[in-house]
């Protein structure tokens, strides 16, 4: 009976061989990441929320009109 071994065998077994070394080794210390620059300037918040609020507001409109015209008949 023949040993095949698949591909994610062979992955596994990589994996755990390297792993340890990457842990010790870890990745270049070149310093801290560069800060972040500012994002730019105006509104943070994204225009669809804007439209999602005024499809609410005109929906609430909508639901209390209709509403008080099922009361009034």
């Amino acid at each position: 009976m023949k040993f095949v071994p698949n591909k994610l065998f062979i992955f596994t077994i990589f994996t755990a061989l390297f792993a340890p070394a990457m842990c010790i080794a870890g990745p270049p210390v070149d310093g801290p990441p560069p800060p972040i620059p500012p994002g730019p300037p105006g509104n943070p918040i994204d225009g669809g929320i804007y439209i999602l609020l005024i499809m609410a507001i005109f929906y609430g409109i909508y639901s209390v009109n209709r509403y008080k015209i099922k009361k009034a008949a």
